[in-house]
């Protein structure tokens, strides 16, 4: 099974292509904090390293520099500005612009690890058949849930039916007053002065740069999640 670890600037790219390798079946790991490309590299052993070349924070022309490759391994694409020429450097094997298509990576794949072009592209014409098919079934399921009319006061479609309430006022107010008449608890849990000795310690033992890479990590999936499709 081919390894390949993607560090990649832009969020989206990186999850659209590490979804269509893990389909493909690849071994694939994807990362965007370039702090921890060297214990991701130590503990995958890639194969292929799929790099931004000059992101703002990923720069895998710089991250290149860091690795040392054993019998040609692992191969380096890096990605590029669209119009920006390769650059020399001897640890880089392929250059490709971003954004990447996924047919696009896998014939790069193919080139960097001599694997079959043909077998690729029709495991992959197989996958994207077999999605269409998934999604309409999904729209059919749909539409016969929401089939029926919910208009006045209708319960139809396959969410089932209303039912009215089997007890009587009586034994509802008899329920309410042994609730509002029971016993108070003993304890109310933790007192306000120790849950504040808690936050504090648990303040003490955070490390500034990973909450900032948790936040950034989470931007990155909030603007990628309400991004307007071009």
């Amino acid at each position: 099974m081919l390894r390949v670890l993607m560090v990649l600037e832009d969020y989206g790219e990186l999850m659209f292509l590490q979804t269509v390798l893990k389909k493909m079946g690849f071994d694939v790991d994807a990362i965007q904090n370039p702090r921890s490309f060297q214990d991701s590299l130590l503990r995958m052993n890639p194969d292929v390293l799929v790099m931004t070349a000059h992101g703002k924070r990923v720069k895998g022309i710089e991250l290149v520099k860091t690795i040392k490759k054993l019998r040609g391994l692992p191969r380096v694409l890096l990605l590029k500005n669209a119009g920006h020429p390769p650059e020399e450097e001897p640890d880089v094997d392929m250059w490709k612009d971003s954004p990447l298509g996924a047919q696009d990576l896998l014939n790069a794949l193919a080139d960097l690890c001599t694997l079959d072009k043909n077998i690729l592209q029709e495991k992959f014409g197989k996958l994207q058949m077999q999605e269409t098919v998934e999604e309409e079934a999904r729209v059919l399921k749909i539409n016969e849930v929401t089939g029926g009319s919910l208009d006045k006061g209708d319960n139809a479609g396959n969410f089932g039916s209303l039912k009215a309430s089997t007890m009587d006022a009586a034994e509802r107010k008899s329920r309410y007053d042994k609730f509002v008449n029971a016993d108070k608890p003993a304890s109310h849990g933790f007192s306000v002065k120790q849950v504040q000795d808690q936050i504090k310690a648990l303040r003490r033992d955070e490390n500034p740069e990973d909450l900032e890479d948790l936040e950034r990590e989470r931007r990155a999936f909030v603007e990628h999640l309400f991004k307007k499709k071009a």
